[in-house]
């Protein structure tokens, strides 16, 4: 329905909107479409039959990957948990060598990352995470004695050096 006082009855508008009610309201396609519809959706409804012959190689396949998955992960956790366990309290001398190694590490590992030539971002990720463990060996340092002047100073370097002095991106 119109509402005539909305729509300017001028001769031109009163033609149109007569030829337009004068138009069907259904019309018949010029030809049958439903045969080529039904083709192209009859092969999508119907999923190719599956064998049971095909599906042992895969899931064999699968059972052994998973199966050396885990054989390989029991493998080199074993090889370095026996690296990562934890160092016992009651002897210094095991507890220093441990300082003493893990700190070679983290120096070589520096190393590793100062030679990258990365432009993604990594070396700046990866200097935070240093400054972030030197942070946190300096805070243990100075908890571990807490009159040393020195650690006092290292702490407060690295954490001058942490400050934002611009905006990071944080993961």
């Amino acid at each position: 329905m119109i509402d005539d006082d909305v729509v300017n009855d001028t001769p031109e508008e009163s033609e149109v909107l007569r030829r337009l009610a004068a138009l069907p309201v259904e019309a018949e396609p010029a030809r049958d479409l439903w045969p080529e519809v039904a083709a192209r959706i009859a092969p999508a409804a119907r999923p190719p039959a599956r064998s049971p012959r095909r599906f042992l190689p895969q899931a064999a396949a699968a059972l052994l990957l998973f199966a050396s998955g885990v054989a390989a992960g029991h493998r080199w956790g074993v090889r370095e948990g026996a690296a990562a366990r934890t160092v016992p309290a009651s002897d210094p001398f095991v507890a220093a060598a441990e300082v003493q190694r893990t700190g070679t590490e983290y120096v070589a590992a520096l190393r590793s990352l100062a030679e990258c030539t990365d432009r993604s971002g990594a070396r700046e990720q990866g200097r935070e995470a240093a400054l972030s463990a030197f942070y946190g060996a300096a805070s243990e340092l100075v908890r571990m004695a807490p009159r040393d002047s020195g650690a006092g100073e290292i702490l407060d370097a690295v954490s001058d050096c942490r400050a934002p002095k611009r905006r990071t991106v944080r993961f």
